[in-house]
């Protein structure tokens, strides 16, 4: 996605103000709201020259999407392609919510289908092709294209869920439910009780079809999706002292134990369809009194040299402005585990 940022930063470079001022308002995620069509018509209007207005603000343009925006994008339907292999003008494809399955003869055009979705580096979007069972033998014929199936799967990304889930959190922050004797906000909260509301949460959206439900393990199960393990770290403590061996529970290196490295081991050995991840919760101050990014580059450090646990890249969410008076940010981790190597 970086690299995706700075194209369009650059782009964008030789665009008139308004529209950079657009598009910088887009990509930063958050709502439109009427006051903000106004300020960009009346940009536009001085970019005319039609009227005068104060000095402008200076655009930063963001470098990264922020993964914690409020709306979310799901490709609905193709359609209006034109010169596009041999798919004939006017043809539609509307995508199911995870599977949507093609079956044509060759030349009916099924690789025009797939070949913008592969050009577009659509993240989530698996194309696969497959044979077709004839008749009733249970056999399968060799793979030709006249008898290929072929079928767009989509599956929830990693930075998508840790986003839903850092709204969650959010939306139990702003509840203000204190939890137990401890001082409103959802920085207190202890982790199965968390995890819980986080997947009621998680079932008022509609695309988890109120699936969602928590184990033993893993902690958190999204069925055919992802199997999660969760944990959380606070530098601090509800009274704002400084919390004793606070960062064990993310670098304890040994498998059996209840540390993230530990939950790694778990997943890698877990047997299930699901992808797998381990979450990490962390809450700072505002501005932070203690930077979590020396734990977070520590537990990856001993993840995959001392454990030889194969992560993928960092996914992080920060939200700012909780009501905890010492929880006042959380910062949301999280990881695949693709696997363990043998040592050596």
């Amino acid at each position: 996605m970086p690299a995706v940022m700075d194209q369009i930063r650059a782009w964008s470079a030789n665009l008139s103000y308004w529209e950079q001022m657009t598009l910088n308002m887009v990509v930063s995620g958050r709502d439109l709201t009427e006051a903000d069509y106004h300020l960009l018509l009346d940009y536009c209007m001085q970019d005319a020259g039609l009227v005068q207005m104060p000095m402008r603000p200076k655009i930063d343009f963001p470098r990264t999407y922020p993964a914690d925006a409020k709306a979310r994008y799901r490709l609905e339907r193709l359609f209006n392609l034109r010169n596009v292999n041999a798919l004939a003008s006017g043809q539609e494809l509307k995508f199911g919510p995870q599977l949507t399955a093609v079956y044509g003869n060759i030349g009916a055009g099924k690789t025009g289908y797939a070949r913008p979705l592969g050009c577009a580096g659509l993240g989530g979007w698996r194309i696969f092709a497959r044979s077709v069972r004839k008749g009733g033998t249970g056999t399968r014929e060799p793979l030709r294209f006249s008898d290929t199936l072929l079928v767009f799967s989509t599956q929830m990304t990693l930075d998508e869920t840790v986003a839903d889930i850092v709204d969650g959190l959010a939306h139990i922050d702003v509840s203000r439910v204190p939890f137990r004797a401890f001082q409103p906000g959802v920085g207190p909260y202890a982790e199965p009780q968390l995890i819980r509301l986080i997947a009621t949460y998680l079932n008022e959206l509609p695309k988890f079809h109120g699936a969602v439900r928590t184990k033993r393990t893993p902690d958190l199960l999204i069925p055919n999706q992802w199997a999660m393990e969760f944990k959380i770290t606070r530098p601090y403590g509800d009274n704002g002292r400084e919390a004793e061996n606070w960062s064990v529970n993310l670098l304890h290196p040994y498998a059996g134990n209840v540390s993230t490295i530990g939950d790694c081991c778990k997943l890698a050995n877990l047997r299930c369809p699901e992808r797998k991840a381990v979450v990490v919760i962390g809450y700072e101050h505002t501005p932070p009194k203690t930077d979590l990014t020396p734990l977070i580059e520590s537990f990856e450090a001993i993840a995959r040299y001392v454990a030889h646990i194969e992560l993928s890249q960092r996914i992080e969410c920060r939200r700012e402005g909780l009501v905890h008076p010492v929880h006042q940010a959380v910062r949301v981790f999280a990881w695949e585990v693709m696997g363990q190597c043998a040592a050596g």
